[in-house]
């Protein structure tokens, strides 16, 4: 567990999954955007000059500027659907579901 947690990277996680049960195909699309997102952002003191961004001059999440209301409102979306999938997968129920059981204090 400790070798998969620590040492793996994202989209070596998510290989391993997609070997172990099935994935969706536009999740992981998702997860390796945003790994890309995520790089550039990380390594990068212009993340708009890195290969992915450079054509658009702009770092750009599904069309739209990750720097404007637009992009990051896109974003956050789209990671709320990704973490509601992946929550379903790992648990079995929604995340909006989880939370609002725990909310009126029918979760165990």
């Amino acid at each position: 567990m400790h070798f998969i947690m620590e040492e793996l990277f994202m989209l070596r996680k998510l290989a391993l999954v997609k070997e172990i049960r099935g994935f969706d195909n536009r999740m992981a699309a998702m997860l390796q955007s945003l790994n890309a997102l995520r790089n550039a952002m990380a390594h990068s003191f212009t993340p708009e000059m890195k290969r992915d961004h450079r054509k658009a001059k702009k770092v750009i999440w599904k069309g739209k500027d990750i720097y404007t209301t637009q992009g990051v409102e896109q974003f956050d979306t789209d990671m709320r659907v990704l973490l509601d999938y992946l929550f379903q997968m790992a648990f079995g129920k929604k995340l909006a579901n989880m939370i609002g059981e725990y909310a009126s204090g029918e979760a165990t």
